[in-house]
């Protein structure tokens, strides 16, 4: 085979596994609207794909993924550099991402121990916008974006009384009076009495409606469900995205600082390991193989292959979210090319990778307009 030959294989193979592999995204990210497991899992599905058919081609070249920079060898060197490029790089983006927040943005920073704080996962649901989040008869309770959202469906004929305390981390900047209905009038005739930090709503049988309170300042909180007769309801109670069934009454529950270590096993082994292997490993590797020389500006040298993966880093991205901010990312991405080329392998770049993501979602806490 020539050389000719060779550079068109693999601009036929890496054409061929980029295109699919994204077209095989957006098809998910459509079906992920009509399957709500789907929807709940889609990183999951991605990071399987990226992580297992570039390995699954380059073996069906009798090429080994180490000779790609995909391996753990070398580890010295990889943090070595990685922390070098942290103590660069991170001050530089804190200021900035500061000037954009207070200049173009117009927030204010107000740094407070309440925005490390998290309420449990299973609390959490981000389909509450789109979807109607009773799946049927019973109760629901779910946090979303510092709201919490109760919902309730055909309650059966015992009725229920709905009694919330809260507990304010500080001076509240909101209060239980704070009510809204959701996507409807607010429901004022479902409010027994409230204060700054109690809520009795009376739900009569057969009622399904929801409303949202804000819950910005809310440290902890306790929800207790009751029947018009004294007794303890016995209405199933489901949470968060996942409609976990909750068999407590009363149900309690506090912020912590643990959603942090999870954020950044999610973040370094769903997103940065997956991309980076995909990426830097397969594609940028596949293109050094294609590319011998380094392309030339003057006296400064350039490598085709970092250009060319962060610039299809960045379609890709836009193609699972076409938004054209998401072309942004083709600038961190020509970073995570050079570490990779730097230290040979897709540690660094990985690490340095997903540690981005949690300081961008760190400090977008900090902020407030």
């Amino acid at each position: 085979m020539t050389q000719m030959d060779e550079k068109k294989k693999i601009l036929k193979e890496v054409g061929f596994v980029y295109v699919g592999s994204i077209l095989f995204c957006v098809f998910l990210g459509i079906l992920r609207f009509f399957i709500p497991f789907l929807r709940n899992n889609l990183s999951f599905f991605f990071a399987v794909l990226f992580i297992y058919l570039p390995i699954i081609v380059l073996r069906r070249q009798r090429r080994s993924p180490s000779d790609y920079g995909i391996s753990f060898d070398r580890l010295s060197k990889a943090f070595k550099w990685l922390g070098i490029v942290i103590i660069v790089v991170f001050p530089l983006y804190i200021i900035g991402n500061h000037l954009w927040q207070v200049a173009i943005v117009g927030a204010h920073l107000n740094i407070r121990p309440q925005n490390f704080l998290r309420w449990p996962a299973e609390l959490e649901s981000e389909s509450v916008i789109r979807d109607d989040i009773t799946r049927g008869k019973g109760f629901h309770l779910a946090v979303f974006q510092e709201h919490l959202i109760l919902a309730w469906r055909d309650i059966d004929e015992k009725g229920l009384i709905i009694d919330l305390k809260v507990e304010h981390a500080g001076q509240p900047h909101s209060s239980l009076t704070d009510i809204k209905g959701f996507q409807e009038q607010p429901q004022k005739h479902f409010i027994s009495s409230h204060t700054e930090d109690v809520l009795e709503l009376k739900i009569f049988p057969g009622d399904s409606s929801r409303i949202i309170i804000p819950f910005l300042d809310v440290d902890q909180f306790q929800l207790s469900l009751i029947d018009f007769d004294g007794q303890k309801s016995e209405v199933p109670v489901f949470m968060g995205e996942y409609y976990l069934e909750s068999h407590d009454n009363p149900i309690e529950y506090r912020r912590s600082i643990g959603w942090l270590l999870m954020l950044l096993l999610v973040q370094i082994v769903m997103i940065g390991l997956p991309e980076e292997l995909f990426y830097r490993g397969y594609i940028q590797g596949r293109l050094n193989d294609y590319y011998r020389k380094n392309w030339k500006i003057g006296t400064l040298e350039i490598k085709p292959s970092i250009v060319l993966a962060s610039i299809l880093f960045a379609l890709g991205h836009l193609a699972v979210v076409p938004s054209p901010e998401r072309l942004a990312v083709f600038f961190p991405s020509l970073l995570f090319g050079w570490m990779k080329e730097k230290t040979g392998n897709i540690v660094a770049p990985l690490i340095f990778h997903g540690l981005c993501n949690v300081l961008s979602i760190i400090l977008a806490k900090q902020y407030f307009i």
